[in-house]
Protein backbone atom coordinates (compact mmCIF):
# COMPACT_ATOMS: atom_id res chain seq x y z
CA UNK A 1 0.00 0.00 0.00
CA UNK A 2 0.98 3.34 -0.72
CA UNK A 3 0.29 6.73 1.03
CA UNK A 4 -2.79 8.88 -0.36
CA UNK A 5 -0.63 12.00 -0.42
CA UNK A 6 2.40 12.66 -1.84
CA UNK A 7 2.98 16.06 0.46
CA UNK A 8 6.24 17.06 2.27
CA UNK A 9 4.89 19.53 4.54
CA UNK A 10 4.61 19.01 8.14
CA UNK A 11 0.54 18.52 8.96
CA UNK A 12 0.52 15.88 6.23
CA UNK A 13 3.49 13.56 7.65
CA UNK A 14 1.91 14.43 10.99
CA UNK A 15 -1.33 12.99 10.12
CA UNK A 16 -0.34 10.66 7.04
CA UNK A 17 -1.17 7.38 9.21
CA UNK A 18 -4.99 8.58 9.50
CA UNK A 19 -5.01 8.82 5.81
CA UNK A 20 -6.53 6.40 3.14
CA UNK A 21 -4.56 4.54 1.71
CA UNK A 22 -3.96 3.53 -2.22
CA UNK A 23 -3.06 0.81 -3.94
CA UNK A 24 0.31 0.45 -5.81
CA UNK A 25 -0.93 0.25 -9.66
CA UNK A 26 -4.15 1.51 -11.55
CA UNK A 27 -7.30 1.67 -11.27
CA UNK A 28 -6.30 1.79 -7.61
CA UNK A 29 -3.70 4.51 -7.75
CA UNK A 30 -4.21 8.22 -7.65
CA UNK A 31 -1.89 9.68 -9.85
CA UNK A 32 -2.86 13.04 -9.15
CA UNK A 33 -2.30 14.42 -13.27
CA UNK A 34 -4.83 15.87 -14.40
CA UNK A 35 -3.50 15.14 -18.40
CA UNK A 36 -3.30 11.87 -17.31
CA UNK A 37 -6.75 11.87 -15.80
CA UNK A 38 -8.63 13.42 -19.14
CA UNK A 39 -6.90 10.81 -21.01
CA UNK A 40 -8.22 7.90 -18.78
CA UNK A 41 -11.45 9.18 -18.20
CA UNK A 42 -12.13 9.37 -22.05
CA UNK A 43 -10.43 7.08 -23.75
CA UNK A 44 -10.21 3.97 -20.53
CA UNK A 45 -11.98 0.88 -20.27
CA UNK A 46 -15.37 1.00 -18.51
CA UNK A 47 -15.71 -2.63 -17.57
CA UNK A 48 -13.46 -3.80 -14.66
CA UNK A 49 -13.50 -8.02 -13.27
CA UNK A 50 -12.93 -6.14 -10.17
CA UNK A 51 -16.32 -4.66 -10.30
CA UNK A 52 -19.87 -5.85 -10.52
CA UNK A 53 -22.64 -4.18 -11.27
CA UNK A 54 -26.31 -4.79 -10.32
CA UNK A 55 -29.94 -3.50 -9.81
CA UNK A 56 -29.72 -4.62 -6.49
CA UNK A 57 -32.68 -6.14 -3.98
CA UNK A 58 -35.69 -3.83 -4.15
CA UNK A 59 -36.33 -1.19 -1.42
CA UNK A 60 -40.13 -1.92 0.63
CA UNK A 61 -42.10 0.94 2.31
CA UNK A 62 -41.34 1.73 5.40
CA UNK A 63 -43.03 0.29 7.92
CA UNK A 64 -44.73 2.69 10.25
CA UNK A 65 -45.45 1.94 13.80
CA UNK A 66 -48.78 1.19 15.04
CA UNK A 67 -50.43 3.21 17.54
CA UNK A 68 -50.99 1.66 21.19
Amino acid sequence: MAPWLSFSSGYVLRGIDKFPKQGLVSPWRLYQNYARDIVLLRYGALEDDALEFSRGAPVSAPVEPVAA
